[in-house]
């Protein structure tokens, strides 16, 4: 991870154990995905909430007993604080290995991930809602075929 002077030493440790643990992965894809989503879930989780883990990724519906520990340890109560994630998660993806591609399209998913959860909780969206999601949508699949289309089967890029 590229150190930075004003970054919280707390923030930095939590987010490596993460990211060091294989089969803790796929909470670390999530917070890719969706910083505030991520902050906004654990709260909850680490207020008793159990399956509000579940709620924003059906692959986290049964955690490791060793995972939830920590969730719930002090080790992690940095992670739910005033400080924002991103600029934690874009350090830390220069020195995690991996394809960086992966990184990207997180991103573009979080993006129409909100968006759909915001249109989802109007009920009855209103047709600026309606164009407000179909103009995320579109500018998130081109995000999406960039990073992603090589990477694909033949045929599935080109939808």
């Amino acid at each position: 991870m590229l150190a930075h002077d004003n970054f919280e030493p707390q923030i930095v440790v939590a987010l490596q154990v993460l990211t060091f643990r294989h089969e803790w992965r796929s909470l670390y894809d999530l917070i890719l995905s969706d910083s505030l989503l991520f902050k906004e879930t654990l709260i909850r989780y680490r207020g008793g909430e159990d399956s509000a883990l579940v709620d924003i990724s059906p692959d986290l519906s049964a955690l490791a007993a060793d995972l939830s520990m920590y969730l719930h340890s002090e080790c992690v109560e940095a992670l739910v604080g005033s400080s924002p994630l991103a600029p934690y998660l874009w350090s830390l993806n220069s020195t995690v290995t991996g394809a960086p591609w992966i990184s990207d399209a997180f991103r573009s998913l979080g993006e129409l991930r909100r968006e759909l959860r915001r249109v989802g909780k109007l009920g009855l969206p209103k047709d600026s809602d309606r164009q407000k999601l179909t103009g995320t949508a579109s500018e998130c699949l081109p995000k999406l075929r960039e990073n992603m289309g090589p990477y694909l089967t033949p045929g599935v890029h080109s939808m």
